[in-house]
């Protein structure tokens, strides 16, 4: 009986080990509990450098891959295979601009991770010291190249700018399967992104804002905002949150990801449809002396599902959550933004889901 004891607890340590080495095929396994940590495995290191990025067009996952200064692919394709692991060494920027491009295509099994130096819970204990990991050791992966392919990838502890990843310059880019956590800013941003560009099935979590993005933009509900392991751990100001001023110039849709899209100043839309999903909600950050919120400004302009929506103040709480993150400090009132305006009826729109409008 003792040497079954014994066993189980043999056994039940040998997992952890599994877990505690090096997991770079799992999303993330921050919050996971230690009971033992023996020492893994740590993979050959490669320095990147200013003179010898050139070098390496593809990142594999034998190697993990050291960054010790900014990058610019500008002319070349970087491949970055399945279960690699790169680590910023300082706060450095990957950049892909020009003719250059990126293809980070992981698995469900095998993720490709970008990340701190002092990360150990990916790629091993790299630095040799005690200090961990903090949001903002590195700065940010910027995408603005020719063809741009993401799956599967892993961003943690960037965000020392504006943002941890962003893509720019009317670039396409598809974004998928992606986790972007512990952000010192904002986890994603593709405000400046081509339409074309997908975000889909992503993950976000313990940034400051984890997503922004143009009105003009389509996304559908298969992003998460939270931990998946911890359904608590959300991001500080929890939304999708909306470039300023704005115009939907051809139809969009967005799908409801659970938590509210939020505008500064409103949006227009011209010539098209806005979809919103039933349930979503979207919040409005401005007073009714700002101006107009949404102005439909052509006759064929249209918000499809308005009524199954809800278009609220950015202060109420009970339609999307505590968004301001300020408990009970704030309540919302009649007037808190303006409302849908219809230029070619000269009208104020009315629905049901319009709440604490001026009109």
């Amino acid at each position: 009986m003792k040497k079954m004891a014994i066993l189980s607890v043999c056994m039940l340590l040998a997992s952890v080990v599994v877990f505690g080495c090096d997991d770079s095929s799992k999303s993330d396994n921050s919050d996971l509990v230690y009971l033992l940590l023996l020492p893994c495995s740590p993979k050959p290191v490669v320095e990147i450098t200013g003179s010898n990025y050139t070098s390496y067009s593809t990142w594999t996952n034998d190697t993990l891959w050291v960054i010790t200064t900014s990058l610019n692919y500008s002319s070349q394709h970087l491949t970055i295979e399945p279960g690699t692991v790169v680590k910023f060494k300082g706060n450095y920027t990957l950049s892909i601009t020009g003719t250059g491009s990126i293809s980070a295509i992981g698995t469900s099994n095998a993720h490709i991770t970008f990340t701190s130096y002092y990360d150990d819970s990916k790629g091993c204990d790299t630095d040799g010291t005690t200090q961990e990991a903090t949001k903002g050791d590195w700065s940010s992966i910027v995408v603005s190249g020719a063809s741009n392919q993401l799956a599967y990838c892993d961003f943690y502890y960037g965000g020392s700018g504006s943002q941890m990843m962003s893509v720019t310059s009317g670039i396409t880019a598809s974004i998928d399967h992606c986790t972007f956590a512990h952000s010192e800013s904002s986890g994603l941003n593709v405000t400046a992104a081509a339409k074309a560009t997908t975000v889909a099935d992503c993950i976000f979590y313990n940034n400051t804002r984890p997503l922004w993005m143009s009105p003009d933009f389509s996304i559908d509900g298969s992003n998460r905002f939270y931990n998946p392991r911890r359904r608590s751990e959300t991001n500080e100001y929890n939304g999708i949150w909306l470039q300023e001023s704005t115009a939907i110039t051809t139809d969009r849709s967005w799908g409801n990801n659970g938590v509210p899209y939020v505008s500064g100043t409103g949006f227009s839309i011209g010539d098209a449809t806005l979809t919103v999903e039933e349930g979503t909600v979207v919040k409005f950050n401005i007073a009714a002396s700002a101006g107009v919120s949404v102005d439909l400004t052509h006759a064929n302009a249209e918000i499809a599902n308005l009524d199954s929506a809800f278009f609220t103040s950015y202060l109420d709480d009970a339609h999307g959550g505590d968004t301001n993150e300020d408990g009970d400090a704030s309540s919302p009132t009649a007037g808190d933004w303006d409302g849908i305006y219809s230029n070619p009826l000269t009208d104020w729109v009315s629905s049901g889901g319009i709440l604490y409008a001026a009109h």
